[in-house]
């Protein structure tokens, strides 16, 4: 897999995945759950960085 992969799951309930997603040699995942009408932007923010998730949970 790509060095620079991520997989954006946007869903309202979990996912099974198979276990090679998952790891080290996995992709970055980003999950959002019950998206609003600022889902677009916020997940672009946190695609090109602009965001950090540990540091929007304050």
């Amino acid at each position: 897999m790509a060095s620079k992969t991520t997989l954006v799951l946007k869903d309202n309930a979990g996912v099974a995945m198979d276990p090679a997603l998952v790891g080290d040699a996995g992709p970055a995942i980003l999950e959002t759950w019950f998206p609003g009408q600022e889902d677009g932007n916020i997940v672009a923010d946190l695609l090109f960085g602009v965001e950090n998730p540990p540091a929007s949970r304050r």
